[in-house]
């Protein structure tokens, strides 16, 4: 690192500094600290390092992130309790592709009680306009890296196969003509060369039909077809 991508990098945490310390102490907490590093990262700091800029100056702009906070503080206090946030958050998930798990999933729940506690920068039990933002940072992350990626493929299974739209899929909607093979390989697979590799996503979803039908219906409903897309995906990954 030269002198001049030394002195762009100490600007840039000078900036991120006071608006990671959200209680105001001058130090950062481990949470805090981590918060500006999402900060900086989500400002494509090896940007700043290689092609010789600064960053922008409405980089950390607070502002849609302030709005984000006014949409969600329902009763208009000011500030969004824990109830108005996991309300938000479960109308988030729900554009993850989560629908049908995020109200009474067990693990999706406890995320985002999880969640919570961690993105609660300051453990006063609400939610300011920063937090908001590291809430966005840290949820993101954890969709990006795969969190509950087999719900999100019974969702993407629910849509394609399930003609009758009863909720379930059963043995005769395993129909390869009417599935989106570039979907189900987008979510399943790097790309198009591995496919000659692999079994195809529908031809595992039956090898595990049986044992995925946990009350022998012989037919998949949404959290049977999670079982079963956790182990495509193992197989897959």
């Amino acid at each position: 690192v030269d002198e001049g991508q030394q002195s762009r990098i100490l600007a840039a945490c000078e900036r991120a500094f006071p608006i990671a310390d959200v209680d105001g102490d001058g130090f950062l907490s481990e949470r805090e600290a981590e918060y500006a590093g999402l900060l900086l990262v989500n400002a494509k700091v090896s940007h700043l390092i290689n092609d010789n800029e600064g960053i922008p100056e409405d980089e950390f702009d607070l502002e849609p992130y302030k709005k984000m906070h006014a949409d969600t503080d329902e009763n208009k206090d000011g500030v969004i309790g824990k109830d108005e946030w996991t309300k938000a958050m479960r109308e988030s998930a729900h554009a993850w592709r989560w629908e049908g798990f995020v109200d009474e999933d067990p693990e999706i729940l406890e995320w985002l009680e999880k969640l919570f506690e961690r993105a609660d920068l300051n453990g006063d039990r609400i939610m300011c306009p920063r937090e908001v933002q590291y809430t966005a940072y840290l949820a993101e992350r954890s969709r990006i890296s795969g969190a509950f990626a087999d719900r999100t493929t019974a969702n993407m299974l629910l849509d394609e196969l399930d003609t009758n739209a009863d909720g379930k899929i059963d043995e005769s909607e395993l129909n390869m003509e009417i599935v989106d093979r570039e979907a189900l390989r987008a979510q399943t697979e790097e790309g198009p060369e591995s496919e000659p590799k692999r079994k195809s996503v529908l031809e595992k979803l039956r090898d595990y039909f049986a044992e995925s039908d946990a009350d022998g219906d012989k037919a998949l409903d949404r959290f049977e077809l999670a079982r079963a897309s956790k182990r495509i995906l193992a197989d897959e990954f």
